[in-house]
């Protein structure tokens, strides 16, 4: 079944869910509008999306696969300094400076041939790897 919903919309939303749940009370629907304001949907949509999710994974919004919390554990406080600043929009891509692609078992061991070795290799392999 399809959905009008993007990914980081669902997780914006388990997490906006779980802060009610870990506090014991209720979903405020009005709250939650106003702090997914840029998606423009009403309370029922998002109440209905919840319903949804909580059909597929559980009634306890804490139970939900940790891919909905961003690698972080739902006992932590979820409101991120991204949110806090009042940033708005899907999170972007996580990129550490300095890093390279991973290496494969394939490029470790050209890393240790001779150059002679290599140039015959360069042929079959993709620049990236090399």
């Amino acid at each position: 079944m399809r959905t009008s919903f993007h990914d980081w919309e669902d997780k914006q939303l388990v997490r906006i869910a779980l802060e009610f749940e870990n506090e014991g009370t209720r979903v405020t629907w009005d709250y939650v509008v106003r702090r997914m304001e840029r998606l423009r949907l009403t309370p029922r949509e998002l109440k209905v999306r919840l319903t949804t999710l909580k059909g597929t994974y559980g009634k306890r919004v804490r139970d939900f696969p940790r891919c909905f919390f961003c690698g972080a554990t739902p006992d932590r406080l979820l409101l991120s300094s991204g949110e806090a600043s009042g940033s708005r929009g899907p999170p972007r891509a996580m990129t550490r400076r300095g890093t390279s692609p991973p290496r494969t078992h394939l490029a470790r061991s050209l890393a240790s041939t001779s150059s002679a070795e290599q140039q015959s290799v360069r042929v079959l392999l993709p620049v990236n790897l090399l």
